[in-house]
């Protein structure tokens, strides 16, 4: 009787929908456990990979901007060294639902100067170390 009254209330279109995630809401919940599942692996290889970024730089916490700016200037990023930082083959930028498949390019793309900047000597974006 509640669900007769819910239906009513949704209209033509909306019961379409509800009967359609009705009849298959086992493989629209799993996708949706799957891909954020994958979401949240390819976070944490985002995190590995700029903490290899920062031991390859050799930043520490204590260091001034200008030193931070100057090792970042100086200092060539080994690109398959930060991709193996983590096992999962996908990476997400934090706070973002888009994968990307973790390769030099992306990673490059990612990984810009002007982000690294951002992150590792104007601290603009939230760091999270373990």
């Amino acid at each position: 009787m509640i669900i007769a009254f819910f239906q009513s209330l949704l209209g033509e279109v909306g019961r379409k929908i509800l009967d359609f995630y009705m009849e298959y809401s086992l493989y629209i919940n799993g996708f949706i456990l799957v891909y954020g599942s994958c979401v949240i692996l390819a976070h944490k290889a985002y995190d590995s990979s700029l903490n290899k970024i920062r031991e390859l730089l050799e930043i520490e916490t204590k260091m001034g901007k200008q030193k931070k700016a100057k090792k970042l200037d100086e200092t060539k990023i080994d690109w398959d060294a930060v991709q193996t930082a983590h096992w999962f083959p996908l990476i997400a930028v934090p706070k973002k639902i888009w994968l990307q498949k973790k390769n030099t390019t992306n990673m490059q793309n990612l990984f810009s100067q002007e982000h690294l900047r951002e992150i590792l000597v104007e601290k603009k974006v939230e760091q999270r170390e373990k």
